[in-house]
C-alpha cells in the first residue's frame, strides 16, 4: 500500500487542537454555559476535514504512481520492440551472407552439399518475409513512439520527448517499402528458370540484393532512440520514489 507521507502533519494539527483545548479548559476562566455538544460536533468537523484531506492526497498520489507505471510499462515495450527490430534485421543480414557464401563455395569447388544447399533455399524463400515484417515492425514502433509522447507529454522531460520522437521518425520505414516492392518484381526462380544453372543464378542475385538492401539501410537512429527510452525510464523511476 502506499505510503501516507502526510499523516503526520494531520495528526500534528489534530494534536496542537486538542492541547490548546485542554489548556484553556484547566488554566482558563470556567466554561459556565458552554454547549459541549456543539464544540465536540465541531472538532470531529475538523478531524473528519483533516482526514478528508490525507485521503485525497493518499488519492492523487495512487493516481500519480499508476500513470507513472503505464508509462514506464509502454516505454519498456517500446525497448523491447525496438531491440527486436534491430536483432531481426542483423539475422537476415548474417542468414542472407551464409547463403551467399554456401553459393559461391560451390562456384569455386563445385562440391554439391544438398543439406548447404537447402540452407540457402530457405534463406531465399524466408529472408523477404522477414524484411517485410521488418518493415512493419518500424512502422510500429513509430506510431507507438508518437503516441506515448502525447499521451504522456507531463511525465517525460521536453528534450527526451523531442529527441524519441525525432530518432524514430528518422527510421528508414520509406526506404524499406522501397524495398519490398522490388522484392515483389522479383521472378519466380523456380518456375522462370531454363536451367537448374539459370535458377541457381537467379537466386544468388536476388540474395545478393536482397544482402545489399539491408547492409546499406542501417537503423542507426534505433540506437540515440534507446538512449532517450533509458533516460526516461530513470527520471520515471525517480518521480515515482519522490511520490
Amino acid at each position: 500500500m502506499e505510503k501516507l507521507n502526510s499523516w503526520p502533519g494531520a495528526v500534528a494539527i489534530s494534536g496542537a487542537a486538542i492541547i490548546g483545548f485542554l489548556c484553556g479548559t484547566l488554566y482558563g476562566k470556567q466554561f459556565y454555559g458552554i454547549q459541549w455538544e456543539t464544540i465536540l460536533a465541531g472538532f470531529l468537523g475538523v478531524c473528519g476535514g483533516a482526514l478528508a484531506i490525507v485521503a485525497v492526497r493518499w488519492q492523487d498520489k495512487v493516481q500519480q504512481l499508476r500513470v507513472i507505471e503505464a508509462c514506464e510499462r509502454d516505454i519498456r515495450h517500446l525497448k523491447t520492440m525496438t531491440t527486436g527490430a534491430l536483432v531481426k534485421r542483423d539475422n537476415a543480414i548474417n542468414e542472407l551472407g551464409s547463403a551467399l557464401e554456401i553459393l559461391a563455395r560451390f562456384e569455386r569447388t563445385g562440391e554439391f552439399d544438398p543439406n548447404e544447399e537447402h540452407r540457402a533455399l530457405l534463406a531465399h524463400t524466408n529472408v523477404p518475409a522477414d524484411i517485410k515484417s521488418l518493415t512493419d515492425d518500424l512502422a510500429t514502433l513509430q506510431s507507438a513512439s508518437n503516441q506515448i509522447t502525447i499521451d504522456f507529454r507531463t511525465l517525460i522531460t521536453l528534450m527526451n520527448r523531442t529527441g524519441l520522437k525525432r530518432r524514430m521518425m528518422a527510421l528508414p520505414v520509406a526506404t524499406y517499402r522501397q524495398h519490398c516492392d522490388t522484392i515483389d518484381t522479383f521472378p519466380n526462380a523456380y518456375f522462370s528458370r531454363t536451367s537448374l544453372e539459370e535458377g541457381r543464378n537467379m537466386i544468388r542475385e536476388q540474395l545478393s540484393l536482397m544482402h545489399t538492401m539491408l547492409r546499406n539501410t542501417m537503423l542507426g537512429d534505433a540506437t540515440p532512440a534507446g538512449w532517450h527510452m533509458d533516460s526516461i525510464i530513470e527520471k520515471l523511476q525517480e518521480q515515482r520514489n519522490n511520490l
